[in-house]
């Protein structure tokens, strides 16, 4: 309504290219402002973007590193159980063996009446004993 007014006070060509100027230099000016305010407010925007992504980065780093070690202590865990199940496998498998040779050593001499019998049983064991001190020696041999 004011600008109606206004208008209709302007009498001549000179007022109205005064007033049409100052409508324009008024535009421009908060124009001007409006452009400014934008590239603040964006790079407000852009900043908080960047912090917020920060932020996130560092987290995922930290979750990525803290799955990197419980994947380690997994792995640890896993060969570290499988170790002590070899190891109590091993054990418990000597120990039947050692009692199986006893059982079968007990028996063959029960078996083993006769003299001559003893002397071929000796000769035996003797036998195995210089085999498997050979063998020994060997695979001692080829660790080294």
């Amino acid at each position: 309504v004011r600008g109606v007014m206004t208008r209709a006070r302007l009498q001549n060509e000179s007022e109205a290219k005064k007033f049409r100027a100052i409508i324009t230099i008024q535009k421009h000016s908060r124009r001007y402002i409006a452009v400014l305010r934008f590239k603040q407010t964006m790079n407000g925007i852009v900043g908080l973007q960047s912090v917020a992504r920060g932020v996130m980065t560092r987290a995922n780093l930290r979750n990525e590193a803290e799955t990197r070690k419980l994947r380690a202590i997994i792995t640890i865990q896993k060969h570290l159980r499988t170790f002590v199940a070899i190891h109590k496998y091993n054990k418990v498998m000597n120990g039947i063996v050692a009692k199986q040779a006893i059982v079968r050593g007990v028996m063959t001499r029960a078996r083993l009446q006769n003299e001559s019998e003893a002397k071929k049983f000796r000769a035996i064991i003797t036998i195995q004993k210089h085999s498997r001190r050979y063998i020994a020696v060997l695979r001692f041999k080829q660790t080294m």
